[in-house]
């Protein structure tokens, strides 16, 4: 996540590329009824936000799971890793968003 923000590993080139969308979402999609993304680049979920697009990531591995969000141009974003299956819940992301309060909503009325 560092990597991105200093460009240190990749060239700008690649790093354009790797954050470019490759990949629209179906309306349907659940990520895009959630929280609004609208596709993904190589590895990472985007969320258009009105000041630059956010990206995502998550992990789970049965008991362990991750949550990445991040802002590469802003040069901030968060990282959760746990030895827990309760980070991927609805509540963890509507208490997650709230907290950050970086134009993201979680809607999980969207989905009923």
């Amino acid at each position: 996540l560092i990597s991105i923000f200093e460009n240190k590993l990749l060239p700008i080139e690649l790093r354009e590329e790797m954050l470019k969308q490759q990949i629209e979402l179906p309306d349907e999609d659940v990520n895009k009824l959630l929280i609004g993304a609208s596709g993904w680049s190589l590895g990472l979920g985007i969320i258009p936000v009105q000041e630059e697009d956010a990206y995502f990531h998550g992990g789970n591995n049965e008991d362990f799971q991750s949550w990445m969000h991040f802002f590469p141009n802003q040069g901030y974003g968060v990282a959760v890793f746990s030895n827990s299956d309760k980070i991927q819940t609805p509540d963890f992301f509507q208490r997650f968003f709230t907290f950050m309060n970086d134009g993201i909503r979680f809607d999980l009325d969207k989905l009923q």
